[in-house]
C-alpha cells in the first residue's frame, strides 16, 4: 500500500535534469521513535529531478505529541518544516542495473531510493521533526510545572508547602517591602 510518504519516482527518474513534480501531503500518519509519536502532517513539496537522484524540498506542517518539560502534561505541538534533502536511487530506472556510487559522490546523511524506485519520505520527517523539536518543549509559554517538594501541578492548584526563601536574598527582600 502507497502511503503519502511513499512516492513511485521511476517516471521522474525517465525525466530529463530539471524536470518538476508537486507533491500534495494530506493528514498521512508518519511514525517517530518507535511508535512513539504518531503525527499528522500536510504541506506541498517539489520533486525535482538532478543529474543524480531527486532533490525534495517545501515545507510541511506537523502535529506531534510532546510533553511539557516543566510539569510533564502530554499536548499536541505543531512545527513547521522546511524539507531540503536528495535522494539517490540505488538501481538504474532504465537498464534495472544495481547503481554503485564513490565514497566521492556520497554524502553521509544522503538518502536512497530503493529498488521499485519509492522514495520513502517518512525517516526524512522523522529526523527533521527530531531536529526541529524544542530541547525543553512547553505545554504553555506561562507554564508553572511541578512543585518541588510535592509534585502538585501548579498549573492546576496550589500547593501547601512552606515556600523555601533563600537567607542569601533576605536583605534585598526588606528593601522592597520597604
Amino acid at each position: 500500500m502507497e502511503s503519502d510518504s511513499q512516492i513511485n519516482v521511476s517516471q521522474l527518474l525517465k525525466s530529463s535534469v530539471g524536470t518538476v513534480k508537486q507533491i500534495l501531503l494530506s493528514e498521512s500518519l508518519f511514525n517517530l521513535a518507535d511508535d512513539e509519536l504518531v503525527f499528522p502532517s500536510s504541506g506541498t513539496l517539489q520533486l525535482t529531478r538532478t543529474d543524480r537522484g531527486i532533490w525534495v524540498s517545501g515545507i510541511i506542517s506537523v502535529f506531534a505529541k510532546n510533553e511539557c518539560s516543566r510539569c510533564l502534561v502530554h499536548y499536541n505541538a505543531s512545527s513547521k518544516l522546511e524539507i531540503d534533502d536528495e535522494f539517490l536511487p540505488s538501481i538504474d530506472v532504465k537498464t534495472g542495473a544495481k547503481i554503485r556510487y564513490s565514497t566521492d559522490e556520497l554524502i553521509p546523511g544522503t538518502n536512497s531510493i530503493d529498488a521499485q524506485h519509492i522514495l520513502d519520505l517518512s525517516e526524512t520527517i522523522r529526523q527533521y521533526y527530531l531536529a526541529n523539536m524544542s530541547i525543553a518543549p512547553l505545554c504553555r509559554i506561562n507554564c508553572k510545572g511541578l512543585c518541588t517538594e510535592c509534585g502538585v501541578d501548579l498549573n492546576e492548584s496550589n500547593c501547601s508547602c512552606e515556600q523555601y526563601q533563600d537567607q542569601r536574598w533576605a536583605k534585598l527582600r526588606e528593601l522592597l517591602n520597604k
